[in-house]
């Protein structure tokens, strides 16, 4: 098993169970203590895992929730936020959507004339198909429960094998330091073919979401061309990011 893919079972693991201890996790996985508290101490990057001695807690293992919940509470910066980036996208446009609630929102608000969105999201895609003016592609492989999202080699094959003159990208965290994470491995794996297709990238990120820390690091900031967010960013990040990324949209 590839490290990824161990760390990518232990946290599911974790989520299961609530804690771990690094005797159980190295018999389990056939590798050294040593090696599982290396392990533990990435996965502890994500603000809810706590380390402890000889092992780690999951502080809080609510079940995730559906992107339909997670729209349903959408704060009022995720709503402004969403309704700038949908004026972005202009007719006979192609863009490629990531997983995601406030991304979702956007996809809601597209007034554009036959626009194509490719998206990984099962969930994102049902919503578009119900739009006349919206053409959707899927890039299908393994869903994923919890996020109604495809992932998996198929997906990254398909989402390489074409083009968007722009790409809409949300986050779990973002950094000065350690840029934009996400918890899945394999969700971060799409999310850079995701990056790499789009002539340019156009963040999408509320102010509670900077400086939180998640699992996987999938971009550093300097590869995004736009970031839209609202004014309760803290004036030092902002600062900061506006050295890094090409524009900064501030919504109210």
């Amino acid at each position: 098993m590839l490290a990824e893919e161990r760390l990518n079972e232990l946290y599911r693991t974790l989520r299961s169970h609530g804690s771990l201890t690094v005797d159980q996790a190295a018999a389990d996985f056939g590798v050294s203590p040593d090696t599982i508290r290396r392990d533990f101490n990435r996965l502890a990057r994500d603000p809810a895992v706590r380390r402890t001695h000889g092992g780690i807690i999951l502080e809080t293992h609510d079940r995730d929730s559906t992107l339909e919940e997670r729209r349903t509470r959408a704060s009022s910066e995720k709503r402004a936020i969403a309704a700038a980036a949908a004026t972005l996208v202009n007719d006979h446009e192609t863009i490629v959507v990531d997983a995601g609630s406030t991304t979702a929102l956007m996809v809601d608000r597209i007034t554009a004339r036959n626009v194509t969105v490719i998206t990984y999201s099962v969930e994102i895609a049902a919503l578009a198909i119900r739009r006349e003016n919206l053409q959707v592609y899927i890039a299908g492989g393994a869903v994923r429960r919890s996020t109604a999202a495809a992932v998996g080699e198929d997906t990254i094959r398909t989402i390489g094998s074409l083009q968007a003159s722009r790409g809409f990208i949300g986050a779990n965290g973002m950094s000065i330091r350690d840029g934009l994470m996400t918890p899945n491995y394999h969700e971060a794996s799409v999310k850079r073919a995701l990056l790499a297709i789009s002539r340019e990238n156009v963040l999408l990120a509320d102010s509670t979401k900077c400086e939180r820390r998640s699992l996987v690091r999938f971009a550093d900031l300097a590869q995004i061309d736009l970031m839209i967010t609202d004014d309760g960013l803290p004036g030092g990040f902002l600062a900061e990011a506006q050295e890094i990324v090409r524009e900064v949209l501030l919504v109210s």
